[in-house]
């Protein structure tokens, strides 16, 4: 036997410049909806969950995200973010979950990048992240990453 549900979902986004020659800005989204889990940030969440043994159905889960950062650009060639992004799952009551399906998370971010010729960039970044399970287990991570791009 087989069973469907629909999902729905909207969001908002936006990015607000402001500073000398518009170079800060503000960047922000958030988004809700039900049955839309594949998504979000590569499948947090699932749209949907089945358990044959309550009323042998699908029922949607419930997801929210939201970012929201602030860019400074420096001078004409350094520039850094500071960042920040949640994300939530509500699942029915009463479903048999897996103790590792993802609950929620955050994460802070900030780094600084320079580019010292037009098509070099040079940066650094800083993470921490939390995520809570179902079994209500959390974890963190604490992340540093360098980067270089040269654009040809």
């Amino acid at each position: 036997m087989g069973d469907n549900a629909n999902g729905w979902g909207v969001s908002a986004a936006g990015k607000v410049p402001f500073g000398p020659q518009g170079r800060h800005d503000i960047r922000f989204s958030a988004t809700y909806g039900q049955g839309m889990g594949r998504y979000f940030t590569v499948g947090f969440a699932p749209d949907a969950v089945y358990d044959p043994a309550v009323a042998d159905r699908l029922y949607v889960v419930d997801n929210f995200a939201g970012f929201a950062a602030i860019k400074l650009g420096w001078t004409d060639n350094v520039r850094s973010t500071v960042m920040a992004a949640y994300q939530k799952a509500w699942y029915p009551d009463g479903i048999a979950l897996p103790g590792l399906a993802n609950v929620a998370s955050y994460s802070v971010a900030g780094n600084l990048f320079w580019s010292p010729v037009k098509q070099l960039d040079l940066g650094i970044e800083y993470r921490h992240a939390e995520r809570e399970v179902a079994s209500g287990l959390t974890g963190q991570m604490d992340r540093l990453e360098m980067a270089a791009k040269y654009t040809f």
